[in-house]
Formats: C-alpha cells, sequence, structure tokens
C-alpha cells in the first residue's frame, strides 16, 4: 500500500512540474501592456535612480560616522543616545533602499535596467 501512495505522490509531483515548465517569460505580459492602476509607482520613493544613488551615499557616510563612534558612547548617556539614533536612522534609510531595489527588481525580472540595484550594484557583488 506504502508504494502505491508513494506512486501517486509522484506523479502528482511530475504533473505539476510538467505544468510549471510549460509556464514561460512569453505567457507573461508585457509591463507596459498593464493598467498602471496594477503598478506600485516607486517614484513615490525616489524620483530616479540618481536619487536612490544618492540616498546610498548618504547611508555611506552615516555607517562610517556610527563606525567612528567605537569605543566612546560608554562617556556619557548622551553618547549612547546619539549613537543609538544613528543605528535607528541607518536601518530605517537602509530598509529603504533595499525595498526600492527589491520592488525595481520584481517589476520585470527580464528588464536588465533593474540589476544595478540589486546583484550588480557594486556595493552587493
Amino acid at each position: 500500500m506504502k508504494k502505491s501512495g508513494a506512486r501517486v505522490r509522484r506523479a502528482i509531483c511530475l504533473g505539476l512540474l510538467a505544468m510549471i515548465s510549460t509556464l514561460s517569460a512569453a505567457s507573461t505580459p508585457e509591463r507596459s501592456t498593464i493598467d498602471e492602476k496594477y503598478k506600485w509607482d516607486l517614484s513615490k520613493m525616489y524620483a530616479d535612480s540618481a536619487a536612490w544613488e544618492k540616498h546610498h551615499q548618504d547611508l555611506e557616510k552615516q555607517v562610517t560616522e556610527f563606525a567612528a563612534l567605537k569605543g566612546s558612547v560608554h562617556k556619557s548617556a548622551k553618547a549612547l543616545a546619539g549613537a543609538l539614533k544613528l543605528r535607528d536612522s541607518i536601518n530605517i534609510n537602509l530598509e529603504k533602499l533595499y525595498a526600492f531595489a527589491a520592488m525595481k527588481r520584481d517589476e520585470d525580472m527580464r528588464e536588465p535596467s533593474a540589476r544595478p540595484f540589486t546583484k550588480g550594484h557594486k556595493h552587493w557583488r
């Protein structure tokens, strides 16, 4: 009885694989043919890629500033509070950069223009 159950599961898996393999990028509609109301508007996050890049550079400056605090935050409550606020700001900015990059990539994974925001970016190699 166990053998027949395994055969059924195997047959189902093979059937699903066959169905999935017939799906192709050709069956995915071009982004330009999709109504705007079904697309997210990434310009609300960054007006263009130059704005994203500037934000990325600003974040790098914050990280350098945070690293320079090493060994000094224990000196006062004010120093510690400032370091924690900077850390939180870095996290918020990093989340925004990442969210934009991920959504830009996901707009159309066939589109090479999104690659600089993800794996192809000089900082993420």
